[in-house]
Protein backbone atom coordinates (compact mmCIF):
# COMPACT_ATOMS: atom_id res chain seq x y z
CA UNK A 1 0.00 0.00 0.00
CA UNK A 2 1.72 3.10 -0.98
CA UNK A 3 1.24 7.14 -1.50
CA UNK A 4 3.11 8.89 -4.12
CA UNK A 5 4.12 12.12 -3.00
CA UNK A 6 5.75 14.76 -5.58
CA UNK A 7 7.33 17.91 -4.58
CA UNK A 8 8.34 20.74 -7.35
CA UNK A 9 12.16 22.82 -7.76
CA UNK A 10 10.78 25.30 -5.30
CA UNK A 11 9.61 23.10 -2.26
CA UNK A 12 13.17 21.37 -1.98
CA UNK A 13 15.64 24.84 -2.20
CA UNK A 14 15.02 25.55 1.63
CA UNK A 15 15.33 24.23 5.12
CA UNK A 16 11.92 24.63 6.11
CA UNK A 17 10.19 23.66 2.96
CA UNK A 18 12.07 20.12 3.19
CA UNK A 19 11.10 19.93 6.61
CA UNK A 20 7.90 20.24 5.74
CA UNK A 21 8.34 17.23 2.92
CA UNK A 22 9.93 15.28 6.15
CA UNK A 23 7.13 16.21 8.32
CA UNK A 24 4.28 15.13 5.15
CA UNK A 25 6.11 11.24 5.15
CA UNK A 26 6.50 10.83 8.79
CA UNK A 27 2.16 12.06 9.29
CA UNK A 28 1.62 9.51 5.77
CA UNK A 29 3.59 7.11 7.29
CA UNK A 30 1.27 7.14 10.65
CA UNK A 31 -1.61 6.98 8.54
CA UNK A 32 -4.21 3.64 9.13
CA UNK A 33 -2.71 1.06 7.40
CA UNK A 34 0.54 2.41 7.73
CA UNK A 35 1.03 3.08 3.93
CA UNK A 36 4.52 3.43 2.81
CA UNK A 37 5.69 6.57 0.86
CA UNK A 38 6.84 7.09 -2.73
CA UNK A 39 8.57 11.01 -2.91
CA UNK A 40 9.50 12.19 -6.64
CA UNK A 41 11.50 15.55 -6.61
CA UNK A 42 12.74 17.88 -9.10
CA UNK A 43 16.11 19.72 -8.99
CA UNK A 44 16.44 22.27 -7.42
CA UNK A 45 15.16 25.92 -7.84
CA UNK A 46 16.64 27.02 -11.59
CA UNK A 47 19.14 23.87 -11.68
CA UNK A 48 17.41 22.94 -14.66
CA UNK A 49 17.82 26.40 -16.28
CA UNK A 50 21.82 26.86 -15.41
CA UNK A 51 22.41 22.98 -16.95
CA UNK A 52 20.72 23.71 -20.46
CA UNK A 53 23.26 26.83 -19.92
CA UNK A 54 26.36 25.10 -19.01
CA UNK A 55 25.46 22.92 -21.99
CA UNK A 56 24.84 25.83 -24.52
CA UNK A 57 27.91 27.27 -23.21
CA UNK A 58 30.19 24.36 -23.37
CA UNK A 59 29.17 23.76 -26.92
CA UNK A 60 29.81 27.14 -28.22
CA UNK A 61 33.17 27.05 -26.54
CA UNK A 62 32.57 30.16 -23.49
CA UNK A 63 33.16 29.66 -20.01
CA UNK A 64 31.10 26.38 -19.61
CA UNK A 65 32.18 25.82 -15.98
CA UNK A 66 30.44 29.60 -14.53
CA UNK A 67 26.61 27.64 -14.08
CA UNK A 68 28.22 24.51 -13.46
CA UNK A 69 29.96 26.15 -10.12
CA UNK A 70 26.62 27.93 -9.05
CA UNK A 71 25.02 24.25 -9.15
CA UNK A 72 27.54 23.07 -6.99
CA UNK A 73 27.66 25.84 -4.47
CA UNK A 74 23.80 26.28 -4.27
CA UNK A 75 23.75 22.51 -3.44
CA UNK A 76 26.94 22.94 -0.56
CA UNK A 77 24.99 25.85 0.68
CA UNK A 78 21.68 23.80 1.39
CA UNK A 79 23.71 20.94 2.71
CA UNK A 80 25.25 23.17 5.22
CA UNK A 81 22.52 24.87 6.54
CA UNK A 82 20.94 21.46 7.06
CA UNK A 83 24.41 21.07 8.96
CA UNK A 84 25.29 17.87 6.92
CA UNK A 85 28.91 19.29 6.94
CA UNK A 86 30.71 21.68 8.55
CA UNK A 87 31.37 25.77 7.43
CA UNK A 88 35.69 24.57 6.84
CA UNK A 89 34.73 21.33 5.26
CA UNK A 90 32.10 23.58 2.82
CA UNK A 91 34.70 26.15 2.47
CA UNK A 92 36.90 23.76 1.11
CA UNK A 93 35.27 21.75 -0.89
CA UNK A 94 33.87 25.02 -2.95
CA UNK A 95 38.17 26.30 -2.95
CA UNK A 96 38.68 23.13 -4.35
CA UNK A 97 36.03 22.99 -6.84
CA UNK A 98 36.85 26.73 -7.87
CA UNK A 99 40.23 25.92 -8.51
CA UNK A 100 39.80 22.60 -10.27
CA UNK A 101 41.89 20.63 -7.61
CA UNK A 102 41.71 17.46 -6.80
CA UNK A 103 39.89 16.68 -3.50
CA UNK A 104 41.51 14.25 -0.63
CA UNK A 105 38.68 11.78 0.16
CA UNK A 106 39.53 12.75 3.76
CA UNK A 107 37.96 16.24 2.89
CA UNK A 108 34.63 14.64 1.63
CA UNK A 109 32.05 14.85 4.38
CA UNK A 110 30.59 10.83 4.28
CA UNK A 111 27.36 11.58 3.85
CA UNK A 112 28.00 13.67 0.37
CA UNK A 113 29.94 11.11 -0.76
CA UNK A 114 27.75 10.31 -3.64
CA UNK A 115 26.76 14.01 -4.31
CA UNK A 116 30.33 15.14 -4.91
CA UNK A 117 31.01 12.05 -6.99
CA UNK A 118 27.80 13.10 -9.06
CA UNK A 119 29.01 16.29 -9.60
CA UNK A 120 32.13 15.28 -10.70
CA UNK A 121 30.47 12.93 -13.24
CA UNK A 122 28.70 16.36 -14.53
CA UNK A 123 31.93 17.66 -15.00
CA UNK A 124 33.45 15.15 -16.90
CA UNK A 125 30.34 15.06 -19.44
CA UNK A 126 30.83 19.39 -19.75
CA UNK A 127 34.30 19.15 -19.94
CA UNK A 128 34.29 16.35 -22.71
CA UNK A 129 30.97 18.51 -24.82
CA UNK A 130 33.80 21.75 -24.53
CA UNK A 131 36.36 19.51 -26.52
CA UNK A 132 34.24 18.58 -29.01
CA UNK A 133 31.66 21.85 -29.16
CA UNK A 134 28.59 19.40 -30.06
CA UNK A 135 26.57 17.23 -27.89
CA UNK A 136 24.34 14.23 -29.51
CA UNK A 137 20.57 14.42 -28.27
CA UNK A 138 21.33 11.33 -26.02
CA UNK A 139 24.15 13.84 -23.97
CA UNK A 140 22.09 16.44 -24.01
CA UNK A 141 19.54 14.13 -22.16
CA UNK A 142 21.72 12.78 -20.02
CA UNK A 143 23.30 16.41 -18.65
CA UNK A 144 19.95 17.50 -18.61
CA UNK A 145 19.11 14.58 -15.59
CA UNK A 146 21.62 15.82 -13.87
CA UNK A 147 18.96 18.65 -12.04
CA UNK A 148 17.22 15.46 -10.18
CA UNK A 149 20.01 13.39 -9.55
CA UNK A 150 21.52 15.52 -7.60
CA UNK A 151 18.95 17.13 -5.51
CA UNK A 152 18.11 13.32 -4.90
CA UNK A 153 21.85 12.12 -3.81
CA UNK A 154 21.12 15.35 -1.06
CA UNK A 155 17.54 15.05 -0.39
CA UNK A 156 18.75 11.48 0.51
CA UNK A 157 20.71 12.25 3.34
CA UNK A 158 18.90 15.49 4.21
CA UNK A 159 15.79 12.47 4.75
CA UNK A 160 17.85 10.12 6.97
CA UNK A 161 19.19 13.50 9.43
CA UNK A 162 15.58 14.18 9.90
CA UNK A 163 14.92 10.84 11.48
CA UNK A 164 13.59 8.74 8.62
CA UNK A 165 16.11 5.97 8.81
CA UNK A 166 14.36 3.28 6.42
CA UNK A 167 14.86 5.20 3.42
CA UNK A 168 16.43 4.63 -0.09
CA UNK A 169 17.02 6.67 -3.18
CA UNK A 170 15.85 4.48 -6.22
CA UNK A 171 16.90 6.02 -9.43
CA UNK A 172 14.07 6.21 -12.35
CA UNK A 173 16.26 4.88 -14.91
CA UNK A 174 16.67 1.67 -14.13
CA UNK A 175 14.87 -1.29 -15.22
CA UNK A 176 12.64 -3.68 -13.02
CA UNK A 177 9.83 -3.15 -10.81
CA UNK A 178 9.72 -0.98 -8.73
CA UNK A 179 8.66 -3.04 -5.39
CA UNK A 180 12.00 -5.19 -6.28
CA UNK A 181 13.76 -1.53 -6.47
CA UNK A 182 12.47 -0.16 -3.35
CA UNK A 183 14.16 -3.19 -1.13
CA UNK A 184 11.52 -3.35 1.32
CA UNK A 185 11.79 0.14 2.39
CA UNK A 186 9.28 2.17 4.20
CA UNK A 187 10.04 5.55 2.01
CA UNK A 188 11.89 5.68 -1.21
CA UNK A 189 12.72 8.68 -2.93
CA UNK A 190 13.28 9.21 -7.07
CA UNK A 191 13.64 11.64 -9.31
CA UNK A 192 10.97 13.07 -11.51
CA UNK A 193 11.63 14.45 -14.94
CA UNK A 194 14.01 11.94 -16.19
CA UNK A 195 13.89 8.49 -17.00
CA UNK A 196 15.19 5.24 -18.72
CA UNK A 197 15.00 3.72 -22.47
CA UNK A 198 16.41 0.25 -23.40
CA UNK A 199 18.65 0.63 -26.02
CA UNK A 200 19.54 -2.41 -27.74
CA UNK A 201 22.87 -2.61 -29.10
CA UNK A 202 24.17 -6.23 -30.26
CA UNK A 203 24.61 -8.50 -27.42
CA UNK A 204 24.00 -5.93 -24.98
CA UNK A 205 20.91 -4.30 -23.66
CA UNK A 206 21.81 -0.58 -22.40
CA UNK A 207 19.79 1.51 -20.30
CA UNK A 208 19.59 5.29 -21.86
CA UNK A 209 18.68 8.32 -19.79
CA UNK A 210 15.87 10.10 -21.63
CA UNK A 211 13.67 13.41 -20.34
CA UNK A 212 10.33 13.65 -20.10
CA UNK A 213 10.19 17.43 -20.56
CA UNK A 214 7.56 20.24 -19.64
CA UNK A 215 5.59 19.01 -16.34
CA UNK A 216 8.11 15.62 -16.54
CA UNK A 217 8.39 15.31 -12.49
CA UNK A 218 3.86 15.52 -12.41
CA UNK A 219 3.95 12.72 -15.19
CA UNK A 220 6.43 10.36 -13.25
CA UNK A 221 5.14 10.61 -10.16
CA UNK A 222 1.95 9.96 -11.77
CA UNK A 223 3.40 7.03 -13.65
CA UNK A 224 5.06 5.93 -10.52
CA UNK A 225 1.67 6.14 -8.51
CA UNK A 226 -0.82 4.21 -11.44
CA UNK A 227 2.30 1.55 -11.79
CA UNK A 228 2.31 1.19 -7.68
CA UNK A 229 -1.97 1.20 -7.44
CA UNK A 230 -1.58 3.80 -5.01
CA UNK A 231 -3.75 5.08 -2.56
CA UNK A 232 -3.48 8.72 -3.90
CA UNK A 233 -0.76 10.78 -5.88
CA UNK A 234 -0.15 13.84 -3.79
CA UNK A 235 0.98 17.18 -5.96
CA UNK A 236 3.06 19.39 -3.76
CA UNK A 237 3.28 23.03 -4.82
CA UNK A 238 2.93 26.84 -4.42
CA UNK A 239 -0.50 27.14 -5.34
CA UNK A 240 -3.33 25.22 -3.58
CA UNK A 241 -5.04 23.65 -6.29
CA UNK A 242 -6.84 24.78 -9.28
CA UNK A 243 -9.21 27.53 -9.53
CA UNK A 244 -12.20 28.79 -11.75
CA UNK A 245 -10.10 31.20 -13.72
CA UNK A 246 -6.45 32.23 -13.53
CA UNK A 247 -5.92 34.11 -10.95
CA UNK A 248 -3.49 36.23 -11.89
CA UNK A 249 -6.51 37.52 -14.39
CA UNK A 250 -9.35 37.21 -12.29
CA UNK A 251 -8.53 37.62 -7.88
CA UNK A 252 -11.41 36.43 -6.75
CA UNK A 253 -10.91 33.23 -8.55
CA UNK A 254 -12.47 30.46 -6.42
CA UNK A 255 -10.76 27.22 -6.01
CA UNK A 256 -12.46 24.14 -7.21
CA UNK A 257 -12.45 21.51 -4.48
CA UNK A 258 -13.13 18.42 -6.33
CA UNK A 259 -12.43 17.87 -9.99
CA UNK A 260 -13.48 14.67 -12.30
CA UNK A 261 -10.14 13.40 -14.34
CA UNK A 262 -11.43 14.46 -17.36
CA UNK A 263 -12.55 17.90 -16.22
CA UNK A 264 -9.06 18.53 -14.79
CA UNK A 265 -7.41 17.23 -17.89
CA UNK A 266 -9.01 19.78 -20.06
CA UNK A 267 -8.62 22.52 -18.08
CA UNK A 268 -4.93 21.91 -17.85
CA UNK A 269 -4.54 21.36 -21.76
CA UNK A 270 -6.60 24.40 -21.59
CA UNK A 271 -3.75 26.74 -20.26
CA UNK A 272 -4.16 25.80 -16.36
CA UNK A 273 -0.13 26.21 -15.51
CA UNK A 274 -0.69 23.91 -11.83
CA UNK A 275 -0.27 20.81 -13.92
CA UNK A 276 0.61 18.95 -16.79
CA UNK A 277 -2.34 17.38 -18.80
CA UNK A 278 -0.12 14.61 -19.61
CA UNK A 279 -0.19 13.68 -15.62
CA UNK A 280 -3.59 13.11 -15.83
CA UNK A 281 -3.86 10.14 -18.11
CA UNK A 282 -1.52 7.14 -15.80
CA UNK A 283 -3.71 8.63 -12.65
CA UNK A 284 -7.17 8.22 -14.13
CA UNK A 285 -6.25 4.69 -15.94
CA UNK A 286 -5.46 3.57 -12.76
CA UNK A 287 -7.93 5.12 -10.51
CA UNK A 288 -5.63 6.87 -8.32
CA UNK A 289 -6.98 10.38 -6.57
CA UNK A 290 -4.61 13.22 -7.39
CA UNK A 291 -4.49 15.40 -4.57
CA UNK A 292 -2.90 19.72 -5.54
CA UNK A 293 -1.97 20.59 -2.21
CA UNK A 294 0.49 23.96 -0.67
CA UNK A 295 3.54 23.17 0.33
CA UNK A 296 3.47 26.96 2.37
CA UNK A 297 0.34 25.82 3.48
CA UNK A 298 0.07 21.95 4.71
CA UNK A 299 -2.61 21.96 6.26
CA UNK A 300 -4.79 23.95 4.28
CA UNK A 301 -7.54 23.64 1.45
CA UNK A 302 -6.53 21.99 -2.21
CA UNK A 303 -8.10 20.56 -5.20
CA UNK A 304 -9.31 16.75 -5.20
CA UNK A 305 -9.01 14.83 -8.94
CA UNK A 306 -10.76 11.80 -9.26
CA UNK A 307 -14.11 10.13 -10.55
CA UNK A 308 -16.58 12.17 -9.83
CA UNK A 309 -20.94 11.91 -10.42
CA UNK A 310 -22.71 13.48 -13.49
CA UNK A 311 -23.05 17.22 -13.10
CA UNK A 312 -24.55 18.90 -15.77
CA UNK A 313 -23.06 22.59 -14.10
CA UNK A 314 -20.04 23.78 -15.77
CA UNK A 315 -17.32 24.84 -13.59
CA UNK A 316 -14.57 26.42 -14.87
CA UNK A 317 -13.67 29.86 -17.15
CA UNK A 318 -10.12 29.20 -18.06
CA UNK A 319 -7.98 31.74 -20.35
CA UNK A 320 -5.47 30.78 -23.04
CA UNK A 321 -2.23 33.41 -23.19
CA UNK A 322 -0.17 30.96 -24.99
CA UNK A 323 -0.03 27.45 -26.40
CA UNK A 324 3.05 25.82 -26.21
CA UNK A 325 4.70 25.13 -29.71
CA UNK A 326 1.51 27.47 -31.33
CA UNK A 327 2.10 29.83 -34.15
CA UNK A 328 5.61 30.50 -32.77
CA UNK A 329 6.63 26.43 -33.08
CA UNK A 330 7.32 24.07 -35.60
CA UNK A 331 4.25 21.83 -35.80
CA UNK A 332 2.05 25.15 -36.95
CA UNK A 333 5.26 26.34 -39.71
CA UNK A 334 4.60 22.37 -41.15
CA UNK A 335 1.17 22.95 -41.04
CA UNK A 336 1.47 26.12 -42.82
CA UNK A 337 3.19 25.06 -45.41
CA UNK A 338 0.44 21.98 -45.88
CA UNK A 339 -2.59 24.26 -45.75
CA UNK A 340 -0.49 26.45 -48.67
CA UNK A 341 -0.45 23.65 -51.12
CA UNK A 342 -4.33 23.70 -51.08
CA UNK A 343 -5.17 27.42 -51.26
CA UNK A 344 -4.31 30.93 -49.87
CA UNK A 345 -3.61 31.21 -46.44
CA UNK A 346 -4.06 34.07 -43.69
CA UNK A 347 -2.58 33.76 -40.26
CA UNK A 348 -4.62 36.28 -37.96
CA UNK A 349 -2.56 37.06 -35.10
CA UNK A 350 -2.84 38.32 -31.42
CA UNK A 351 -6.08 36.48 -30.51
CA UNK A 352 -6.58 34.72 -27.48
CA UNK A 353 -8.78 31.64 -26.60
CA UNK A 354 -11.28 31.98 -24.09
CA UNK A 355 -12.97 28.48 -22.69
CA UNK A 356 -15.72 27.05 -20.52
CA UNK A 357 -14.59 23.83 -19.23
CA UNK A 358 -17.36 21.41 -17.56
CA UNK A 359 -19.32 18.35 -17.83
CA UNK A 360 -23.11 18.31 -20.33
CA UNK A 361 -22.17 21.77 -21.98
CA UNK A 362 -24.64 20.89 -24.71
CA UNK A 363 -27.43 20.27 -22.20
CA UNK A 364 -26.48 23.43 -20.10
CA UNK A 365 -27.23 26.05 -23.06
CA UNK A 366 -30.05 26.87 -21.82
CA UNK A 367 -28.17 28.24 -18.53
CA UNK A 368 -25.65 29.49 -20.19
CA UNK A 369 -27.45 31.71 -23.00
CA UNK A 370 -26.93 34.76 -21.11
CA UNK A 371 -23.00 34.27 -21.13
CA UNK A 372 -23.61 35.09 -25.19
CA UNK A 373 -25.37 38.41 -24.01
CA UNK A 374 -21.79 39.39 -22.59
CA UNK A 375 -19.92 38.92 -26.23
CA UNK A 376 -21.89 41.77 -27.36
CA UNK A 377 -19.35 44.58 -28.96
CA UNK A 378 -16.44 41.76 -28.87
CA UNK A 379 -15.78 40.28 -32.27
CA UNK A 380 -15.59 35.88 -32.04
CA UNK A 381 -13.05 34.74 -34.81
CA UNK A 382 -14.14 31.57 -33.74
CA UNK A 383 -16.73 29.11 -31.99
CA UNK A 384 -16.32 25.71 -30.92
CA UNK A 385 -17.40 23.08 -28.41
CA UNK A 386 -15.23 19.74 -28.29
CA UNK A 387 -16.35 16.24 -29.20
CA UNK A 388 -16.36 15.08 -25.74
CA UNK A 389 -18.74 17.60 -24.42
CA UNK A 390 -15.93 19.55 -22.07
CA UNK A 391 -15.11 22.82 -23.51
CA UNK A 392 -16.79 25.38 -25.74
CA UNK A 393 -14.22 28.00 -26.39
CA UNK A 394 -14.84 31.49 -28.49
CA UNK A 395 -11.70 33.03 -29.96
CA UNK A 396 -11.40 36.79 -29.73
CA UNK A 397 -8.85 39.62 -30.19
CA UNK A 398 -6.39 39.39 -27.35
CA UNK A 399 -7.31 42.71 -26.60
CA UNK A 400 -10.74 41.93 -25.25
CA UNK A 401 -9.47 38.64 -23.60
CA UNK A 402 -9.13 39.79 -20.16
CA UNK A 403 -12.10 41.73 -19.57
CA UNK A 404 -14.32 39.20 -21.61
CA UNK A 405 -13.00 36.69 -18.96
CA UNK A 406 -13.21 38.73 -16.10
CA UNK A 407 -17.17 39.47 -17.15
CA UNK A 408 -18.22 35.89 -17.82
CA UNK A 409 -16.15 34.52 -14.52
CA UNK A 410 -18.57 37.50 -12.54
CA UNK A 411 -21.66 36.06 -14.19
CA UNK A 412 -20.91 31.96 -13.60
CA UNK A 413 -19.51 32.49 -10.30
CA UNK A 414 -21.95 35.30 -8.37
CA UNK A 415 -20.91 36.06 -5.07
CA UNK A 416 -22.64 35.41 -2.65
CA UNK A 417 -24.44 38.49 -2.12
CA UNK A 418 -25.35 38.19 -5.79
CA UNK A 419 -26.52 34.88 -5.81
CA UNK A 420 -30.80 35.74 -6.36
CA UNK A 421 -29.75 37.95 -8.92
CA UNK A 422 -27.88 36.02 -11.15
CA UNK A 423 -29.35 34.41 -14.42
CA UNK A 424 -26.95 31.12 -12.60
CA UNK A 425 -28.44 28.34 -10.68
CA UNK A 426 -27.16 27.93 -7.43
CA UNK A 427 -27.31 24.50 -5.29
CA UNK A 428 -25.46 23.25 -2.34
CA UNK A 429 -23.54 20.59 -4.59
CA UNK A 430 -22.68 23.12 -6.42
CA UNK A 431 -21.11 25.41 -3.99
CA UNK A 432 -19.54 22.10 -2.15
CA UNK A 433 -17.25 22.32 -5.20
CA UNK A 434 -16.11 26.02 -4.71
CA UNK A 435 -13.45 26.50 -1.97
CA UNK A 436 -11.52 30.34 -1.04
CA UNK A 437 -10.64 32.94 -3.14
CA UNK A 438 -7.26 33.15 -4.29
CA UNK A 439 -7.49 36.47 -2.74
CA UNK A 440 -8.51 35.08 0.54
CA UNK A 441 -6.17 31.77 0.14
CA UNK A 442 -3.25 34.38 -0.98
CA UNK A 443 -1.32 34.86 1.97
CA UNK A 444 0.40 38.09 2.26
CA UNK A 445 4.38 37.01 2.57
CA UNK A 446 3.53 34.68 -0.73
CA UNK A 447 4.06 36.63 -3.84
CA UNK A 448 2.12 36.94 -6.77
CA UNK A 449 4.83 35.41 -8.81
CA UNK A 450 4.76 31.58 -6.92
CA UNK A 451 1.82 31.21 -9.61
CA UNK A 452 3.47 31.21 -12.44
CA UNK A 453 5.25 27.21 -12.05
Amino acid sequence: MWVVLKFGGTSVSTVPRWQRICNRVTQVLEEDGHPRVWVVISALTQVTNRLTQALADAISGTNHLKCYLEIFDQHIALALEHNLLSADAAAILVEHEHANRALSPDNVPPVLASLIHEFQNVRRVLDGIRLTEEASPRLRARMLAFGELLSTHLGLEIMKQAGLDRVVRVDSRQEGRLEDASGGATVVLSQGFIAGVVAHTGKLDVVETCVLGRGGSDTSGALFAAALQALRYEIWTDVHGMYTSDPRYVPHARLLRKLDYREAQELAAMGAKVLHPRCIGPAHWANVPVEIRNTNDPHGEKTVIGHMEDSGSPKVVATLDHIPGGVEGTSFALLLIALERLGSVAVVSSCATVSIVGRHLRTSLGELGHLFELLEGTEVLLLSESAEDLNLSFVVRDSDADGLVQRMHAALFPPPENAFSSPMRRSISRDDLLGSSWAELRAPSTPMTNLLL
